[in-house]
């Protein structure tokens, strides 16, 4: 007998908590609930329910993605990373989307017992923020791959097809999103630490 899988329910979770984070948060939630997000999205591109069935929640995945987004921008500013004065302006006028309303408030950064300064806490989050933008990257790599598996197996419903389409397109754009956050990033990197 196939015990069914819990990603939706677990995928719905981590949505209530993206949608429920405050206006001002710290940086370590931020970097919780994203792991959290990348987690689950990997346990839905892995899980063979979730890769067989029409009504699969991996169709969430976009979405969850692009409610991090806002969560890492914001880490940015609060790290100021970034090359250019209103970047993010720009970028964010691109996508017609609106001005985070989300603030990072800056933390003490220990490494063991040792509290980082300021340069070496920037260079951390920057660090830990690549990592994250890469992980999303992958995450919407497998996703299209999983996709175009549903999309082109004969068992797809009319409406499920036009679901997944529509994924695909979410997909496509997140990957757009995700692309101009890392060019912040590796463009911090590369003018250096000031």
């Amino acid at each position: 007998m196939d015990i069914p899988c819990k990603c939706s329910l677990e995928a719905l979770k981590v949505m209530g908590d993206l949608q429920n984070i405050q206006a001002v948060v710290d940086v370590e939630t931020i970097l919780n609930l994203t792991h959290r997000v990348w987690l689950q999205g990997n346990t839905m591109i892995q899980c063979e329910n979730c890769i067989k069935m029409a009504q699969s929640s991996i169709v969430t995945l976009p979405a969850l993605s692009d409610g991090c987004l806002p969560l890492l921008e914001a880490l940015c500013a609060a790290y100021d990373i970034s090359t250019q004065p209103g970047f993010f302006d720009s970028a964010m006028l691109a996508f017609e989307q609106p001005a985070s309303p989300i603030i990072c408030i800056r933390n003490q950064v220990f490494l063991g017992r040792t509290q980082l300064d300021d340069y070496e806490a920037r260079l951390l989050v920057r660090t830990l923020l690549a990592r994250d933008l890469i992980r999303f990257v992958e995450l919407m790599e497998a996703l299209k791959e999983a996709l175009t598996v549903l999309l082109d197996g004969n068992h797809v419903h009319r409406n499920a097809m036009a679901t997944f389409r529509a994924c695909e397109s979410s997909v496509e754009s997140t990957i757009s999103r995700l692309a101009v956050l890392m060019q912040v990033v590796e463009g911090d990197c590369d003018a250096g630490m000031s």
